[in-house]
């Protein structure tokens, strides 16, 4: 039986001959019969999953008059007063051929919680295009069940509409920003049924079309964060193997236990999260370009300032790192959006590094990185921590580390042992000078090919940066020294292997004559300061918040504060100082000597 949706049919009469002066002409052969889609981003009893649905009618046939849905009986919806007014509660996407040119075309739109009328439960207002309003209208009750409905012709513009079209909603279980509930799912596992009573432009058909959801969690059968395990190349119901990953203890052994090792996934795996972070292999793909592989690492926070390629990949919403934000999603993740850097309703390729904000890709919503990002970060519920929601939940289960306890992390990429502390990768400085570090019988060798993205002496910068702030490209030997002037860029006046108070002020004293750039000694300055044909050496060495690293890039803020504050594994908190404030730590002693 069809419950009555409130307003469902409430139209005035002059917007009814208007409409209906604006219809196309119709066929008596035009067919009515849409097709409804639903899904849960968390099948759990009683979470606070988005519930997508999505109404689609093939081309040829009578488009939509009416939107509505039946929510089966113990689903829960909030009231209008519990949720803060403005937040937003849904995002969609419609797609339609307008004014029947044989042209489709898509509009993507945001409804927030408003007040509504003490007889309902909640009125949910947006804007599918400028002249075309939409505003879903809650009713019923926990004992009678709830009901959603939305009148699709009230436009301020009149147009006429053909097929093919297709309308997404996804109702989010838990406002943004908020993080207030909106929905939540029965307390019975079981299979529910979700009914839409439709109405067709013109009102010429009615219909009611159904599709059902379970309510009972995806099956993690070997309990190892991963849900998509056969598609990733990885056995379900082998607790012993899991989708091939290449993070710490993953790297350097056959994770899926198929004999090869650090592998990359199988093809057709991209549409699947592999390694239990929430997101897809295409998505991570996409914010880590052109690495290939982020879904086979699930946790590491952004770089900060973010690097470009995107370094380290590791857990797409984790985008803030530091003391106290590294290794979980918080409000300073989200915050990251709008400052220091403003993201947010900006394409990517506008600001350095700004890819990572992108975390789902192909956005409907004008910009690139837009709301929709930000939404993800406050929705996404990872098989990694049980589907648990992340945001504000714990924290990632495989952080980056140093298994060994030698001070390097990324040992596997920089051609040694992660798990054997006899072994670390090659150097060339004092006592590991003319031995074989890294176990391979040679000494003294250059770093292995592809070593570059990873910091491999430990002192925080990665091999590729420390190549270009000590102008000695394509050598690795300064990735192969963490200490001393000619080791550690945070070293920056030489005198007493430490990072302190002499390396800050040597970015503005002793002060020089006004060039156009002030008189600090180095801030301000740009990298071609006495080179105007190229890059001036010695004002390489301070670009320490790279990249960029070009003739006009100018020494700037950044750069001096990357030596007091980042994420763990930065150079503020490097792994050779096992994540502590560089700074603060023993006088800034280096633990080498130089």
């Amino acid at each position: 039986m069809i419950r009555p949706s409130a307003g469902l049919f409430v139209l005035s009469l002059v917007a009814l001959l208007s409409l209906i002066n604006s219809l196309p002409p119709a066929r008596a052969s035009q067919p009515f019969s849409p097709v409804l889609e639903v899904s849960l981003s968390n099948p759990n009893p009683s979470a606070n999953s988005n519930v997508t649905t999505t109404i689609s009618l093939s081309p040829g046939s009578h488009p939509l008059g009416s939107w509505a849905i039946d929510l089966p009986l113990s689903w829960e919806v909030a009231k209008d007063t519990q949720i803060p007014y403005g937040n937003t509660v849904a995002e969609g996407t419609m797609s339609v051929d307008v004014d029947c040119n044989s042209t489709v075309d898509n509009f993507g739109f945001l409804l927030s919680n408003e007040p509504a009328d003490p007889l309902t439960v909640g009125e949910w207002q947006g804007q599918i295009t400028s002249w075309w309003p939409f505003t879903i209208t809650v009713d019923g009750s926990s004992a009678q069940g709830f009901d959603m409905s939305a009148d699709l012709t009230n436009f301020t513009e009149f147009h006429a509409l053909c097929a093919p079209q297709t309308i997404t909603l996804t109702i989010f279980g838990r406002s943004s920003p908020g993080d207030v509930a909106v929905l939540t799912n029965p307390s019975t596992t079981g299979t529910y049924t979700w009914t839409s009573p439709l109405v067709s432009l013109g009102a010429e058909h009615t219909t009611q079309i159904t599709d059902t959801v379970c309510v009972c969690p995806a099956p993690d059968t070997d309990g190892d964060g991963v849900i998509d395990e056969a598609n990733c190349g990885s056995d379900p119901t082998d607790p012993s193997e899991r989708p091939e990953r290449i993070d710490d203890a993953f790297a350097g052994v056959d994770d899926d236990g198929d004999t090869l090792v650090d592998e990359a996934l199988p093809a057709g795996s991209g549409n699947y999260d592999c390694d239990g972070d929430g997101y897809t292999g295409t998505a991570e793909n996409h914010v880590y370009s052109p690495s290939t592989r982020g879904d086979q690492d699930p946790c590491g926070s952004n770089a900060s300032p973010p690097q470009v390629p995107p370094s380290p990949i590791g857990f797409p919403a984790d985008l803030i790192g530091g003391p106290f934000s590294a290794n979980k999603v918080d409000m300073q993740d989200l915050v990251s959006f709008v400052a220091p850097v403003y993201y947010l309703n900006t394409n990517v390729g506008t600001n350095p590094g700004d890819v990572r904000w992108d975390v789902v890709p192909g956005s409907t919503f004008g910009a690139a990185i837009n709301v929709q990002d930000m939404i993800s970060l406050t929705t996404v519920t990872p098989p990694m921590l049980a589907s648990a929601r992340a945001f504000g939940g714990p924290l990632c289960p495989w952080p980056p580390v140093d298994g060994d306890g030698d001070g390097v992390v990324y040992e596997f990429n920089c051609g040694s042992d992660p798990a054997d502390p006899n072994k670390r990768p090659e150097r060339i400085d004092g006592a590991f000078a003319g031995v074989s570090d890294d176990g391979d019988v040679l000494i003294d060798e250059p770093l292995p090919p592809g070593s570059a993205p990873f910091d491999c002496d430990g002192d925080g910068w990665k091999g590729d940066q420390e190549s270009l702030i000590y102008n000695v490209a394509p050598s690795t030997t300064t990735d192969q020294d963490p200490c001393g002037v000619n080791g550690r860029p945070a070293d920056l006046t030489g005198s007493d292997n430490a990072l302190n108070i002499a390396d800050l002020n040597s970015f503005l004293s002793p002060p020089r004559a006004n060039d156009g750039h002030g008189t600090f000694n180095k801030f301000s300055h740009p990298l071609d300061d006495t080179a105007p044909m190229g890059i001036d050496a010695a004002m390489a060495r301070w670009n320490l918040q790279l990249p960029p690293h070009l003739p006009t890039t100018q020494i700037n803020i950044a750069d001096l504060n990357s030596l007091l504050w980042g994420a763990e594994g930065s150079p503020a908190r490097p792994p050779m100082l096992f994540g502590q404030l560089a700074f603060f730590t023993n006088g800034g002693q280096c633990p080498f000597p130089p």
